[in-house]
Protein backbone atom coordinates (compact mmCIF):
# COMPACT_ATOMS: atom_id res chain seq x y z
CA UNK A 1 0.00 0.00 0.00
CA UNK A 2 1.33 3.15 -0.58
CA UNK A 3 0.62 6.25 1.28
CA UNK A 4 -0.80 9.46 0.81
CA UNK A 5 0.45 11.94 2.90
CA UNK A 6 3.58 13.83 2.02
CA UNK A 7 6.21 12.55 4.70
CA UNK A 8 7.99 14.86 4.48
CA UNK A 9 5.52 17.63 5.46
CA UNK A 10 3.98 15.50 8.46
CA UNK A 11 4.23 17.13 12.12
CA UNK A 12 3.83 16.73 15.47
CA UNK A 13 0.12 17.06 16.66
CA UNK A 14 -1.50 16.02 13.08
CA UNK A 15 -3.81 12.68 13.12
CA UNK A 16 -2.81 9.85 10.95
CA UNK A 17 -4.13 6.31 9.84
CA UNK A 18 -1.64 3.44 9.89
CA UNK A 19 -2.83 0.43 8.00
CA UNK A 20 -1.42 -3.07 7.90
CA UNK A 21 -2.02 -6.00 5.02
CA UNK A 22 -5.32 -3.27 3.72
CA UNK A 23 -7.13 -5.07 6.82
CA UNK A 24 -5.89 -3.98 10.14
CA UNK A 25 -5.74 -0.10 10.89
CA UNK A 26 -5.24 2.17 13.58
CA UNK A 27 -5.59 5.71 14.12
CA UNK A 28 -3.23 7.95 16.18
CA UNK A 29 -1.42 11.23 16.69
CA UNK A 30 2.53 12.50 15.60
CA UNK A 31 4.18 12.47 18.65
CA UNK A 32 7.57 12.66 17.21
CA UNK A 33 9.24 13.76 13.95
CA UNK A 34 12.84 12.70 13.83
CA UNK A 35 15.90 12.82 11.29
CA UNK A 36 15.47 8.80 11.09
CA UNK A 37 11.38 8.62 11.11
CA UNK A 38 8.41 9.00 12.96
CA UNK A 39 6.44 8.18 16.68
CA UNK A 40 2.74 7.73 16.27
CA UNK A 41 1.22 6.88 19.37
CA UNK A 42 -2.44 4.90 18.88
CA UNK A 43 -4.44 4.41 21.56
CA UNK A 44 -2.71 1.38 23.13
CA UNK A 45 0.78 1.52 21.61
CA UNK A 46 3.87 3.88 20.30
CA UNK A 47 4.27 2.83 16.24
CA UNK A 48 8.00 3.66 15.45
CA UNK A 49 8.11 4.52 11.52
CA UNK A 50 11.06 5.19 9.02
CA UNK A 51 11.10 8.17 7.17
CA UNK A 52 8.74 6.23 4.03
CA UNK A 53 5.82 6.11 6.35
CA UNK A 54 6.57 2.30 6.72
CA UNK A 55 7.14 0.66 10.70
CA UNK A 56 10.53 -0.27 11.62
CA UNK A 57 11.69 -3.60 12.10
CA UNK A 58 13.04 -2.60 15.79
CA UNK A 59 9.40 -1.14 16.22
CA UNK A 60 7.54 -4.13 14.99
CA UNK A 61 9.80 -6.46 17.04
CA UNK A 62 8.87 -4.70 19.88
CA UNK A 63 4.98 -4.33 19.47
CA UNK A 64 4.86 -7.94 18.56
CA UNK A 65 7.09 -8.89 21.25
CA UNK A 66 9.05 -11.96 18.98
CA UNK A 67 10.76 -11.41 15.48
CA UNK A 68 12.62 -13.60 13.32
CA UNK A 69 15.09 -16.57 14.03
CA UNK A 70 16.73 -18.61 12.57
CA UNK A 71 15.54 -22.57 13.00
CA UNK A 72 12.55 -21.09 14.46
CA UNK A 73 9.68 -21.99 11.45
CA UNK A 74 6.54 -20.66 13.30
CA UNK A 75 7.39 -17.46 14.34
CA UNK A 76 9.15 -17.10 10.90
CA UNK A 77 5.80 -17.70 9.13
CA UNK A 78 3.87 -15.36 11.21
CA UNK A 79 6.55 -12.42 11.02
CA UNK A 80 6.80 -12.63 7.02
CA UNK A 81 3.45 -13.69 6.08
CA UNK A 82 1.04 -13.54 8.72
CA UNK A 83 -1.40 -10.59 7.77
CA UNK A 84 -1.85 -9.25 11.19
CA UNK A 85 1.44 -9.18 12.29
CA UNK A 86 2.38 -7.41 8.65
CA UNK A 87 3.86 -3.90 9.27
CA UNK A 88 1.73 -0.44 9.56
CA UNK A 89 2.04 1.78 6.50
CA UNK A 90 0.51 5.98 7.59
CA UNK A 91 -2.32 6.94 5.58
CA UNK A 92 -4.13 10.44 5.83
CA UNK A 93 -6.55 10.42 8.83
CA UNK A 94 -9.38 12.41 7.63
CA UNK A 95 -12.49 11.80 8.86
CA UNK A 96 -13.73 11.31 5.26
CA UNK A 97 -10.58 8.95 4.62
CA UNK A 98 -11.41 6.94 7.90
CA UNK A 99 -14.98 6.82 7.17
CA UNK A 100 -14.57 5.49 4.28
CA UNK A 101 -12.16 2.57 5.08
CA UNK A 102 -14.20 1.79 7.99
CA UNK A 103 -17.40 1.55 5.67
CA UNK A 104 -14.73 -0.86 3.14
CA UNK A 105 -14.17 -2.68 6.60
CA UNK A 106 -17.54 -2.96 7.56
CA UNK A 107 -18.71 -4.20 3.94
CA UNK A 108 -16.24 -7.01 4.05
CA UNK A 109 -16.19 -7.62 7.30
CA UNK A 110 -19.19 -7.62 9.14
CA UNK A 111 -18.83 -9.29 12.61
CA UNK A 112 -15.71 -6.20 13.24
CA UNK A 113 -18.39 -3.87 13.87
CA UNK A 114 -19.28 -4.48 17.12
CA UNK A 115 -15.18 -4.63 17.43
CA UNK A 116 -14.56 -1.45 16.04
CA UNK A 117 -17.15 0.45 17.93
CA UNK A 118 -15.74 -0.88 21.19
CA UNK A 119 -12.19 0.30 20.39
CA UNK A 120 -13.93 3.38 19.60
CA UNK A 121 -15.54 3.58 22.91
CA UNK A 122 -11.96 2.70 24.60
CA UNK A 123 -10.38 5.32 22.69
CA UNK A 124 -12.58 8.13 23.64
CA UNK A 125 -12.82 7.24 27.50
CA UNK A 126 -8.82 7.32 26.99
CA UNK A 127 -8.93 11.30 26.12
CA UNK A 128 -8.92 13.82 28.27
Amino acid sequence: MVHSLSMKTLTVGEDVLLVSNEIYYKTGTVIAVTPSGYGVQTVDELIRLDNDGKETEVGRLERLGFGPSPGDNFHNVLWFSAPEFQPYQIEDASPEKIAKFKAKLLEAFPKWKAMMEEGAARYKQKQP
